[in-house]
């Protein structure tokens, strides 16, 4: 007798039980000889049975396919798993029975692991995708949500598809306010700033980068990892209010003076001129997406370097013409007037350029004139009061004032 014949011969004793349980079991028990037995084509016909055929009532199958997803599944090879778990799959789909919505998206999970074992991130990618998480009959909570839309984020970054990592990190982003697990919470901040890395917004994920450096239940590595990050983001950045800002932020944190390129962000924060030379260490830690060329000629560090240079001379000088401005960056005179004219355009640094006389004049920021003298008052306020404050406590207790180095008024 054949294999499958064999099966048919047991399916049909199964089916005349009238006990619904009794048959669950006895499908489960046939499910596993088949596999015990490596025999997967005797599976897929099981499975087949269980879901097309009207012998079978709906709490039967729905109880043999969820035992199959939540306890036998994860007990197969790569292989196998792959085979029957398509299978599976593949049949859900062609019943559209929701009944079964719960089962495949148990499977699709696990399939999509495999495929991920294999290398193939993009299957694994495509097989959560199809999971059904918006018009469903069941309850989907928020945290398994963002976990499948982390997840693949994560494998089509993997697979260096920045685009399709964005679309889903940016649905997880809707709701990951919902989650209360921190771990995904966590995943979802790393992949948000790794693919915002990926994508050369550098602003943005050297922010992200940061703060994540300062959550809770990071460890040693992954913090100092996590600052190197940051650190690089901010160095590629343009230049401009938010670089300055991130900047300030990196190199004010103690943690940050032992990074092995802290001596880059450091010229750069005390607004040095940086040459060439001086990042080639730098330079040489990049990543392929952190060395791209752009359309004019520049990697991303030159273009950062040029910039930063700028805004320097903009601090010394009140004007120069773009012959000298080229020189000075050592590159052409009409490269050097389209990069501070991109950068006085995006308001980025406050300048005008006439074109009669080849000639940059760099403005003063009344706004942000302004801004400092606001600063520098309430910093006086705040020493100010300090300063009264250690006075009243020297006056009412006379005998600390040894250990006081001021002389009080």
């Amino acid at each position: 007798m054949s294999d499958s014949a064999d099966l048919q011969q047991k399916i049909s004793r199964i089916v005349s039980l009238p006990n619904q349980n009794d048959r669950i079991k006895a499908y489960k028990e046939l499910f596993q000889g088949g596999v015990s037995a490596k025999k997967f084509n005797i599976v897929k016909e099981l499975l087949d049975h269980l879901l097309r055929n009207i012998d079978v009532p709906p709490p039967v199958s729905k109880g043999v396919l969820q035992w199959i997803s939540k306890e036998e599944f994860s007990k197969l090879d790569n292989n196998a798993g792959l085979e029957v778990g398509q299978h599976l799959i593949d049949l859900i789909a062609a019943t559209r029975n929701i009944a079964y919505e719960e089962e495949d998206a148990l499977m699709k999970r696990q399939v999509a692991e495999i495929y991920s074992a294999k290398q193939d991130n993009e299957k694994a990618a495509r097989t959560l995708e199809k999971i059904n998480l918006e018009n469903t009959s069941r309850e989907v909570s928020a945290e398994e949500k963002a976990d499948i839309y982390v997840q693949i984020a994560e494998y089509w970054f993997v697979e260096d598809d920045a685009v399709n990592a964005e679309k889903y990190i940016n649905k997880a982003a809707h709701i990951i306010h919902e989650v209360q697990d921190n771990e995904l919470k966590n995943k979802y901040k790393v992949f948000h700033a790794s693919i915002m890395d990926s994508k050369r917004r550098f602003i943005v994920a050297a922010y992200s980068y940061y703060n994540l450096s300062n959550t809770e239940g990071m460890d040693a590595a992954q913090v100092n990892t996590l600052l190197e990050a940051a650190l690089t983001c901010a160095l590629l950045a343009p230049a401009g209010p938010q670089k300055a800002r991130i900047l300030t932020s990196l190199h004010k944190d103690p943690r940050t003076h032992s990074l092995e390129h802290f001596e880059v962000l450091d010229k750069m924060y005390l607004g040095k001129i940086i040459k060439r030379p001086d990042v080639q260490k730098f330079d040489d830690s990049l990543k392929p997406h952190q060395k791209v060329v752009s359309s004019e000629g520049f990697t991303v560090l030159a273009k950062a370097i040029i910039e930063h240079n700028i805004e320097v001379i903009s601090k010394i000088y009140s004007n120069i013409s773009f012959q000298e401005l080229g020189r000075f960056l050592e590159i052409p005179a009409p490269q050097a007037e389209g990069i501070i004219a991109q950068m006085v355009s995006e308001n980025r640094i406050s300048a005008s350029l006439d074109q009669r006389s080849q000639t940059i004049e760099f403005l003063s920021s009344t706004s942000g004139d302004q801004a400092m003298h606001k600063y520098n008052s309430q910093v006086y306020n705040v020493c100010s009061d300090l300063t009264q404050l250690l006075s009243d406590i020297l006056r009412k207790h006379p005998d600390l004032q040894k250990y006081d180095t001021h002389m009080i008024q």
